[in-house]
């Protein structure tokens, strides 16, 4: 029952057909949230959002307390949740709003989450704790399941992209290993353009920013990132970077997993996913 409720949901957001590809192509094109310099006004995106697309702006808190911003859609005739989760950078909930469009509306109820320290969620940005990246986000996609949950008694999908797709394997890797899987009512997980370790999500983050931002003079910017992280960071990446690979754990999640990612992502490199999937 959980693979096959997984493949319907996946099928639905993918609804992508030969017949069907013109008139969604022309529906995107139509879309707000599919142009650049409006996705990138998140006060324009929320009031969109709840103007025209029935979201409304909801908070909740994270297993460790913290309070954390959302906003979330509820259909009536829904068949599943999805939750859908940042990565690190930039991270805003308003920045996956480019997928409102792709979902049947009245399909699927959405929650975008933003994690802690990103948008108008409480907490540390990540910037001033790299030393404990990826230690506590999980908690946050934890509280968000919590929250999915006492409002609606409906199936859990997890759409986690970037660092977010790592957060979510964790926060599901906690549960499988509280034997909470079922009762939290999680039916699979969108692995989309995800990392699979701590250092790689530093340090090809970090360049890919470094390398968008500082086009002209990223070189120098660059020696100086990997002199600090050498010196600084290194070591203590290392010291927790077993317990946080997902390679060494991704078996042990027992429910449907959808891997996602681009061929030639210069940026995220597709031999991650590949090697997690043939782990999984």
């Amino acid at each position: 029952m959980q693979k096959r409720l997984f493949s319907l949901a996946v099928s639905l957001i993918f609804h992508i057909t030969s017949a069907a590809t013109q008139e969604l192509t022309n529906l995107l094109a139509d879309s707000p949230y599919t142009r650049i310099r409006f996705i990138l006004n998140t006060k324009a995106v929320r009031t969109h959002l709840k103007e025209y697309d029935n979201f409304h702006e909801i908070n909740f808190y994270s297993t460790d307390g913290v309070r954390l911003s959302g906003l979330m859609r509820i259909q009536k005739e829904a068949i599943a949740t999805l939750i859908i989760i940042p990565g690190w950078w930039p991270g805003h909930k308003e920045y996956h709003t480019s997928l409102v469009p792709m979902l049947p509306a009245e399909k699927f109820n959405i929650l975008l989450i933003d994690t802690r320290g990103h948008g108008k969620s409480q907490g540390t940005s990540v910037w001033c704790r790299l030393s404990s990246f990826c230690q506590y986000e999980h908690r946050d996609v934890l509280g968000a399941i919590n929250f999915a949950n006492k409002i609606l008694d409906q199936p859990i999908i997890l759409w986690g992209t970037s660092a977010g797709a790592f957060y979510a394997a964790h926060a599901l890797l906690q549960l499988t290993k509280d034997n909470r899987l079922a009762t939290k009512k999680i039916k699979g997980l969108i692995f989309d353009s995800g990392w699979a370790s701590l250092q790689e999500e530093i340090i090809n983050t970090c360049e890919g920013i470094i390398g968008k931002t500082h086009r002209i003079i990223n070189k120098p910017i660059l020696a100086l990132f990997y002199t600090l992280y050498n010196h600084l960071l290194k070591k203590k990446i290392a010291a927790y970077e077993d317990e946080y690979s997902l390679y060494n754990k991704i078996h042990l999640l027992h429910i449907p997993i959808f891997y996602i990612h681009a061929i030639n992502d210069k940026q995220a490199s597709i031999e991650v996913v590949e090697r997690l999937l043939k782990q999984s």
